[in-house]
């Protein structure tokens, strides 16, 4: 039996070598140097060295850093007039530079300059009476905000409604970044009695 076993599997070895062997020769005399035929790869740009795709991938990243901390401290990126400086880069950005929030102005229908001269951001965002009945509902869903000032929660609730109105519903942990000038807009119609404002929070990792 070991014989058999052998044999066969010397059998099966030989047949299968041979018959790539064939398709090789095959191959080898049915392309020739024909040019006419398909030569997969022929114009393929040649790979750069792990190297040279380092060393451009990381300029790339100075220049993106580099550009993103020139907003700091000023307000030129600012479209709308209405920005304020923000201490972080994340919130450094303009209400002309989101495409929910544009949305948002181009179904108001008014040729508005900034969002916050939009008259459904005024009322979703800015009446008292509109975030107190959006509060009532917020307590419902999560609970009372424990540990808060008035302007505390007038400034949260405002948050979420503008949330609201330009991106709808999110779900769960995810976070969006809020232009400055609407921030600066929440903040000024209920403010901190310190002037110490809690910025954009990236969500918890569980």
């Amino acid at each position: 039996m070991a014989s058999t076993d052998s044999l066969a599997e010397s059998d099966a070895t030989i047949s299968i070598s041979d018959f790539s062997s064939d398709e090789e020769k095959d191959e080898e005399e049915s392309c020739g140097d024909d040019e006419s035929l398909v030569q997969p790869y022929r114009f393929e740009p040649f790979c750069e060295s792990e190297e040279d795709v380092a060393e451009s991938s990381s300029d790339a990243d100075d220049d993106s850093q580099h550009e993103d901390s020139a907003r700091l401290q000023n307000t030129a990126w600012c479209q709308c007039q209405c920005c304020a400086v923000m201490p972080l880069v994340v919130e450094c950005i303009c209400c002309h530079e989101i495409e929910e929030v544009q949305g948002e102005m181009l179904r108001s229908g008014v040729n508005a300059s900034c969002i916050t001269e939009v008259d459904s951001f005024q009322t979703c965002c800015l009446n008292p009476d509109v975030l107190r009945v959006a509060y009532y509902a917020y307590i419902d869903n999560h609970g009372r905000l424990e540990e808060t000032t008035p302007h505390e929660r007038y400034r949260y609730i405002a948050y979420r409604q503008f949330v609201r109105l330009c991106w709808g519903h999110l779900g769960r942990a995810v976070r969006v970044t809020l232009p400055s000038c609407a921030v600066n807009k929440i903040r000024s119609t209920f403010p901190a009695p310190t002037g110490q404002y809690v910025g954009f929070l990236y969500p918890a990792l569980d």
